[in-house]
């Protein structure tokens, strides 16, 4: 072995990173072959040293076309099972090879594959306020160059390094960083070699209906909103289908869009997965064309941070950065990701802190790969202001191996634990397929995008100016709302446990399946609370009366020409369709004093159609007397 081998192939056997765990797997590589490396000579080097290309695991990649190309196999393993950490160097070296490297995986997750790769690049978080020309000094001594920076005041300005020359040692050169008091953070750029896609797409026929939708009672919700065009939903994943017939008009402008990867504004899908997604999440409805979406009058941010080859902690960071920056409500993200995660960590932290819903697939135990335990929940979901998704079955159960869904073939369990949020359809018949088709969807990934799209309908009912005194943050509103209101379905035993404080909590369902009417009822009671206080607070207070609310009576009646009176006694007097009609004049009343025009109108329409409704079933006049009511206190 030459020197330079001997060199590359003492690779750390273990690596503490940010809570994650990795472990050396010698008889793996990682191998980017040159644009001009044909497959006889791919073919040939395999051959040299044994290699065959990692089989994919059920939940890795949607498949998509013809078999992948040999120069797409870029994770191998050893035929014979040796130790190939003293050939990459040699790999390094070849001339048809860009990029060599050792593989480490998570001891912890198995028997799920993982696999983690390293190339010449670091990203390194120096701490805040540190001076520039220190910075550019320890950037030059350790050898290394600028791609890029993420400016960051609260957590410290992000750099992402490359190594200068091919003979340096990355780890040595992050441990050079990370022994420096400027650093507060210092290691690889990780690649995850696996697919971060929670799910595969099934060959299934395709349903006749979107059961999911009914299930959710997303058209009951649709009654009250279809949401706004000013709320976006960041797909933050492989792209969307950008000609889609029924997305193309849902997309924000081109400059709002973003590919990670290539760092451009054409965040194209080659995979399938994020068109996948945006479909469900606020596919066009009413338009005569395929499939109806949960927030279908809200828009899309497609972001494109993963594709078939590999998935970086930069393209997450720059990703979930991008939404933050550029006007996103809401973050849905279908996938996983398993390597060390300090600086997406501080990104989701900001995109919290700037008011954005964070929502992630909890993830999928497939049979196929010998998991047989569910139990653990899958990073970005595991984060504190994430919500975590789990998948439900049409009978509102969490999905389990034994359920056989979509098929035998391909039977999951729905991964669950203590970050568990809610639950939402995880086998759904239809959904947007890159390509211009409609087609099936299964996985947590599925289940995601229905609470991206709740939680945009609440932000389309609750605007930014609005501050409700309970929620500081209209994110944490927005998450009390879709928790609280979830159905305690499945006959699951929900209790309180002191930790989950949006109410009665399940392990494996979280707060159970989300319900888009009782979700948007609730968020119109709040914010029609939000609204009479900003009339005044008389004007709250009698609105209040009106409902019986507060005051200890059953509430108020309409005089002739006279404000609303309380009645306690004396509501019981009224026959109740006369106490019908006082009450949606009233409302109708009530209406006129809103400040919000959207608000007004819908509330107005609302009494007056009721009114006119009971007036249609009422035969003559009962006889009132509203003589004592008009001797009764005023408000």
């Amino acid at each position: 072995m030459t020197d330079r081998q001997e060199a590359h192939s003492r690779f750390p056997a273990e690596i503490r990173a940010g809570g994650v765990v990795l472990t050396l797997t010698p008889d793996q590589v990682y191998v980017v072959f040159a644009p001009n490396a044909t497959s006889a000579q791919i073919e040939d080097l395999r051959a040299r040293y044994g290699l065959r290309p990692v089989e994919q695991s059920s939940g890795d990649r949607p498949a998509r076309g013809a078999e992948t190309d040999l120069r797409q196999q870029r994770w191998f393993a050893s035929a014979a099972g040796d130790d190939l950490t003293g050939v990459v160097a040699e790999l390094r070296a070849a001339d048809l090879v860009q990029q060599a490297s050792p593989v480490y995986h998570r001891a912890d997750l198995l028997p799920m594959r993982t696999g983690h790769a390293v190339a010449d690049d670091l990203l390194i978080r120096f701490v805040p306020h540190a001076a520039d020309t220190e910075v550019e000094r320890l950037v030059a001594e350790t050898g290394t160059r600028v791609v890029r920076t993420f400016p960051d005041e609260r957590a410290g300005t992000l750099f992402h390094l490359r190594l200068a020359s091919p003979g340096q040692d990355l780890f040595d050169v992050a441990g050079e960083f990370a022994r420096s008091p400027l650093v507060r953070d210092a290691g690889p750029n990780w690649i995850q070699l696996q697919s971060p896609a929670s799910i595969t797409t099934p060959d299934d026929p395709l349903f006749p209906e979107q059961w999911n939708l009914s299930t959710i009672e997303a058209p009951a919700g649709w009654d009250i909103s279809q949401g706004d065009a000013r709320v976006i939903i960041a797909i933050v994943d492989s792209g969307c289908d950008l000609g889609h017939e029924d997305l193309i008009d849902k997309y924000v402008p081109v400059s709002d869009r973003y590919d990670a990867i290539n760092n451009t504004n054409t965040p194209d899908d080659d995979v399938g997965h994020g068109t996948l997604c945006a479909g469900v999440a606020a596919a066009r409805t009413g338009n005569a064309l395929g499939v109806a979406g949960v927030a279908p009058n809200c828009r899309i941010m497609p972001i494109r941070v993963w594709n078939n080859a590999v998935f970086t902690e930069m393209a997450m960071v720059a990703g979930i950065d991008w939404a933050r920056t550029h006007g996103a409500d809401v973050v849905n993200m279908s996938w996983y990701y398993t390597a060390p995660h300090a600086n997406a960590d501080v990104a989701l932290d900001n995109a919290y802190a700037a008011g954005l819903v964070l929502v992630a697939a909890s993830g999928n135990c497939f049979a196929k790969d010998g998991c047989t335990d569910p139990a653990t929940i899958v990073y970005p979901a595991t984060h504190p202001h994430v919500m975590a998704v789990g998948g439900s079955t049409a009978g509102d159960r969490r999905v389990r191996q034994a359920d056989n869904l979509p098929s035998p073939g391909s039977a999951w369990d729905s991964r669950y634990g203590p970050e568990l949020s809610v639950m939402a359809p995880g086998v759904i018949p239809w959904t947007t397929v890159a390509g211009g088709t409609y087609g099936n969807f299964f996985g947590t990934s599925a289940a995601a995008p229905h609470v991206a799209g709740l939680a945009a309908l609440i932000l389309s009912v609750v605007p930014p100016s609005a501050h409700i005194p309970a929620f500081a943050k209209r994110q944490d509103l927005a998450r009390h709302i879709i928790e609280t209101t979830a159905m305690r379905v499945g006959g699951y035993a929900y209790a309180g446990d002191g930790v989950h404080s949006n109410g009665t909590w399940n392990q494996e369902m979280g707060y159970g399946r989300i319900d888009v009417a009782a979700a948007l009822t609730y968020t119109g009671r709040i914010y029609t609370d939000y609204l009479l206080e900003q009339v005044s607070e008389r004007y709250a207070k009698g609105v209040r009366i009106l409902f019986g609310l507060i005051g200890g009576g059953p509430g108020v009646v309409q005089p002739p020409g006279g404000p609303p009176v309380p009645v306690d006694p004396g509501w019981q007097y009224l026959a109740a369709e006369t106490r019908d009609v006082l009450l949606g004049l009233a409302i109708a009343g009530i209406a006129e004093g809103l400040h919000d025009p959207k608000a007004r109108e819908a509330i107005g329409h609302a009494a007056w159609m009721a009114i006119a409704q009971t007036a249609q079933q009422m035969t003559e006049e009962p006889v009132v007397d509203l003589q004592r009511n008009r001797n009764a206190s005023g408000i």
